[in-house]
């Protein structure tokens, strides 16, 4: 197997992702490996079919089918993120936590119960004059931007 993956594998250490992906004869024997590559090492977070999953404890897994990214977008930055992990101990690695607000007694319990439904109603219906806004101004938006849209540099989602 070493011998069959040896040429076309190395190529990928480039980097040059767009390169990469416009050479028809190298995608022909490449495409077929990620599948089997996902299958093997992301599907037990991610689902089969990249959906995401709820697990340890609540925590959960993003899906990876839906769009919404909570980093970057670009190959080469996936292709970090693939590499470092999340949440580990290389020195590259990406961290994605939240403050434990209630926890750390920065937000009483009816702050937070106020801002529930405030952060719900980022469809489009929340009301910027009610106190909850100032509280999410003061202590949420800085990651997960002023309207909840998420801050992809982040890791924030929206």
């Amino acid at each position: 197997m070493t011998a069959l993956c040896a040429g076309w594998k190395d190529r990928f250490a480039t980097g040059d992702f767009k390169a990469l992906a416009a050479d028809a004869g190298l995608m022909t024997v490449a495409r077929p490996a990620p599948a089997r590559l996902f299958a093997d090492n992301c599907a037990a977070c991610h689902g089969a079919q990249g959906q995401g999953r709820d697990g340890h404890g609540g925590t959960g897994f993003p899906a990876l089918d839906d769009g919404d990214w909570l980093r970057s977008t670009e190959p080469a930055d996936i292709a970090q993120l693939i590499c470092v992990g999340v949440n580990n101990n290389h020195p590259e690695t990406n961290s994605v936590q939240i403050m434990g607000f209630g926890r750390d007694e920065m937000l009483s319990r009816a702050e937070i119960e106020q801002l529930v439904p405030y952060v719900i109603a980022f469809d489009g219906t929340a009301d910027p004059d009610i106190p909850a806004a100032t509280l999410f101004a003061d202590n949420c938006a800085s990651c997960h931007g002023e309207r909840g849209e998420g801050g992809m540099g982040l890791g924030a989602p929206s």
